[in-house]
């Protein structure tokens, strides 16, 4: 995410992101925008023009005596388009690099909050933290690890209709013994699968506290508990 290179203790891959010659990235994410708002960032902008500039005809807004006149509708894909950069240059203008650094410092620090009460919390697993993203999932003692998948995709389902908290999901390779860190207290977890369907929590909003975070991994856990308790009771 191309916002993040903006704080220096990340690390160097991250950081590299400044070489390169272009980037796109999501400002209604990292930035904060309001949806929709998309953006190609070049170091040259004739780049853009040679990949878009068209001018048929019919085309009468460019200046010939102006060179260094702009047309927007040269620049992307778009000709004719609402002004969808007024948001990003606003929020750029009202927060200024160090609101953008203490912001996304912040929501770094609540995604290794997250991460490490992951952890702490029985019946829950940590799968990765990275950056503003933890996925995790919920594998009950002694359950079966063909329902697994199932039960998280209910968590995921039951959360969101509920509203108290979103995340969105994630399929990978799954965990081994190994991972014994990155597991709850006493529980360790062979899975047979050759996927796993996980629990991902990514923390953009500037306005998320550590409450958030932390009550988001309790309610996977205590959902995670009600939906198990159903599967493995008897049929009537």
């Amino acid at each position: 995410p191309p916002p993040a290179a903006c704080l220096p203790e990340n690390p160097e891959d991250i950081q590299a992101i400044k070489l390169a010659d272009s980037i796109a990235l999501d400002p209604h994410k990292w930035l904060y925008a309001p949806l929709e708002a998309g953006c190609v960032l070049t170091k040259k902008r004739e780049h853009l023009l040679g990949a878009f500039s068209y001018r048929p005809p019919y085309y009468h807004f460019h200046r010939e005596d102006s060179p260094e006149w702009c047309n927007f509708y040269e620049l992307g894909v778009q000709n004719s388009r609402g002004f969808r950069a007024l948001k990003v240059w606003a929020a750029l203008r009202q927060a200024g690099r160090q609101g953008y650094v203490a912001s996304i410092r912040q929501d770094i620090a609540l995604a290794k909050a997250m991460a490490d009460h992951v952890k702490t919390v029985p019946d829950l697993e940590l799968r990765s933290h990275r950056l503003s993203i933890v996925t995790f999932r919920f594998v009950p003692l002694g359950g079966k690890p063909e329902l697994l998948d199932m039960i998280n995709e209910r968590i995921l389902a039951t959360m969101q209709r509920g509203g108290e908290a979103f995340v969105s999901n994630a399929v990978l390779s799954p965990l081994s013994t190994v991972h014994a860190a990155n597991v709850g207290p006493s529980r360790q977890t062979a899975v047979q699968s050759e996927h796993a369907y996980y629990l991902r929590a990514c923390v953009v909003n500037f306005r998320t506290q550590l409450r958030d975070v932390l009550e988001t991994a309790d309610l996977a856990a205590k959902l995670g508990r009600e939906i198990n308790a159903e599967v493995r009771a008897p049929a009537p």
